[in-house]
């Protein structure tokens, strides 16, 4: 069966189409309202902490880039928002995609509107993983949006090509075809976590990372990539220096997180923790007591 011919699209018309527009914004905002379990469908609206009245049930602390739930005025894990939230947007745009794929292969779409609408779907569950990672759209800047726009074309280049292998035959239109198209919801772990170090390294001063292992099975490494045992074997490098998740041999099956830390001003190691410390510095929100900091070992 001829599936038809790929879309012609040049790297400047890729980069072009990566770009953050308000629209993508609302489409986002919108796929995340339409499949993230209740608690979180209003993550993305967070207000920011010190810009006036706060009404949202979770707020976003510019200071320490963490979440509050404004109710109990505690700090949210970023682990949390991974797994309760992320994991079902990546599920559902699986499901999405996959319900293409099998259209494609089927005879029942083209090859052109099949690259069309997923490039649409992977755009959408990206820009909701990222701005989850960064307090919402309302604490994003246009800094913020270029690294967005820089990971959303890395997929479209990959995508590209993907889209050319089936038009040659290479990528048969087989059940491999859906397991690669897996792979770019999958893919909103890895921007979740770029994002969120994006932040670390630009925002909040820290200067150092490791590698967590997730609960999973962990991949050793191979011939062509560093394994996530031996990354996290590593321990303490400097930030923006370990392998980006995907980037070991389980690819966007990877489970693991990154940790990251600073010197104050007497020289010594702090850990940014993450567990659901008080947020000590809302004094307008009532909260008195200092939030906890662990030093990194």
């Amino acid at each position: 069966m001829n599936p038809g011919r790929s879309l012609r699209l040049s790297d400047d018309q890729l980069a072009q189409l990566s770009l953050v527009t308000l629209l993508d914004i609302e489409a986002a905002r919108a796929l995340w309202t339409r499949v993230v379990p209740l608690r979180w469908k209003r993550l993305l609206e967070s207000q920011t902490v010190g810009t006036g009245t706060l009404t949202t049930p979770f707020v976003w602390d510019a200071q320490s880039r963490r979440y509050i739930h404004l109710t109990s005025k505690r700090y949210v894990p970023f682990t949390e928002i991974r797994e309760q939230a992320i994991e079902p947007l990546i599920r559902a745009s699986k499901n999405a995609q996959r319900v293409l794929s099998a259209q494609l292969a089927t005879g029942d779409t083209r090859l052109g509107d099949w690259q069309r609408v997923m490039m649409d779907t992977i755009k959408q569950t990206q820009v909701a993983a990222a701005l989850a990672s960064n307090g919402g759209d309302a604490n994003s800047s246009q800094v913020d949006y270029k690294k967005i726009a820089a990971e959303i074309l890395i997929l479209y280049l990959l995508f590209r090509g993907f889209a050319e292998e089936i038009e040659t035959g290479a990528q048969a239109l087989n059940g491999k075809l859906l397991v690669r198209s897996d792979l770019y919801a999958g893919a909103a772990r890895d921007i979740f976590e770029e994002v969120r170090r994006h932040g670390m390294a630009l925002y909040y001063g820290a200067v150092q990372e490791r590698r967590r292992l997730g609960r999973a099975e962990h991949c050793h490494t191979d011939g062509e990539r560093e394994g996530c045992v031996e990354l996290h074997d590593l321990g303490w490098v400097k930030i923006n220096t370990l392998p980006r998740l995907g980037a070991t041999p389980c690819r966007t099956n990877c489970k693991c997180r990154f940790d990251y830390r600073y010197q104050d001003e007497q020289g010594n190691w702090v850990l940014v923790d993450d567990s659901a410390t008080a947020a000590a510095i809302l004094k307008q929100l009532g909260v008195k007591e200092h939030a906890r900091q662990d030093s990194g070992t």
